[in-house]
């Protein structure tokens, strides 16, 4: 049986839903793929509003004198997503969130994975 992952891996990757035709949202299910211990994402076509969202996260980054550019802090924060993605699915799985409050949440938290590669 595998014991816990060690500190700075990347958490597995958790199945989604097809993404409906008229969601605001990037599909990232194809997208993702491991690079030894690191997560990297493709990026995707020019979109003001994850621009935008990346903007906005650098320049809270900064101010603690750090940078999405810097692929570590990048990382970090793409896990730190995941898990604000897994506390929303805990709770879905206990009956604190229906289903139909969890799809647009869990995919903007998705989407805003992409924005240390819109930097």
């Amino acid at each position: 049986m595998p014991g816990p992952e060690a500190a700075g891996t990347t958490p597995p990757h958790t199945p989604t839903p097809p993404a409906t035709a008229d969601a605001d949202v990037i599909d990232l299910r194809s997208k993702r793929r491991r690079n030894g211990d690191t997560l990297t994402v493709a990026t995707q076509p020019s979109d003001p509003a994850l621009e935008r969202l990346a903007a906005h996260a650098e320049a809270l980054y900064q101010a603690s004198g750090r940078t999405l550019t810097d692929p570590a802090t990048a990382q970090a924060y793409r896990i730190a997503l995941h898990l604000a993605i897994s506390v929303l699915e805990g709770a879905h799985a206990r009956g604190d969130i229906p289903d139909a409050a969890l799809d647009a949440p869990r995919n903007m938290l998705r989407a805003a994975c992409n924005a240390p590669d819109a930097l």
